[in-house]
């Protein structure tokens, strides 16, 4: 049984038995405790950590459509550190950001064959952005730029082949 300051983070796109879960830490922990992320089986119980070797002071958490951690974002004294995980599980810093209103991208979305998009400011806004798996750098132009409103929505998976089907948002 969870404590309290656990919350469903995500559940997992590819449906079976686990979700993914958030522990928030507790007021009296120390400042540099970071989110927590686990897996969580809701048939037996279990629960696996996805935390070891995370970062201090991790606030956000940008998972793939197979629940693993990709991205995590670490935050403290008024700026924030963005890592990758690598495949062999440790985190590289891939950008520090001196306070927010610097320009920075944030991880967005990771596919299964190692695509990565990510949030950028563009012309004011917030805009969509295709990263070289190779270079880690953003194309020059955006993928989707929604003239006027900053892009907030989610990526469309067909679960079966992990294949991009498109994009859902607002404005």
């Amino acid at each position: 049984q969870l404590e309290g300051n656990w919350r469903l983070y995500d559940a997992v796109a590819l449906g079976g038995e686990e979700v993914l879960v958030m522990r928030l830490p507790y007021s009296n922990e120390p400042d540099s405790t970071s989110l927590q992320l686990a897996r969580l089986n809701t048939r037996n119980g279990q629960l696996r950590n996805l935390s070891d070797g995370v970062p201090d002071h991790v606030g956000r958490w940008v998972v793939d459509s197979k629940g693993e951690p990709r991205a995590v974002t670490a935050s403290h004294g008024g700026g924030s550190k963005i890592y990758l995980r690598q495949p062999d599980g440790r985190w590289k810093l891939w950008q520090e950001v001196k306070n927010y209103h610097d320009p920075h991208a944030e991880p967005f979305w990771f596919g299964a064959q190692g695509e990565m998009l990510a949030l950028k400011s563009h012309q004011g806004y917030a805009a969509l952005f295709k990263v070289n798996a190779g270079t880690l750098k953003l194309d020059a132009q955006p993928l989707l730029n929604l003239k006027g409103y900053d892009f907030e929505g989610r990526m469309m998976v067909d679960a079966p082949s992990q294949r991009l089907l498109g994009t859902q948002f607002e404005t």
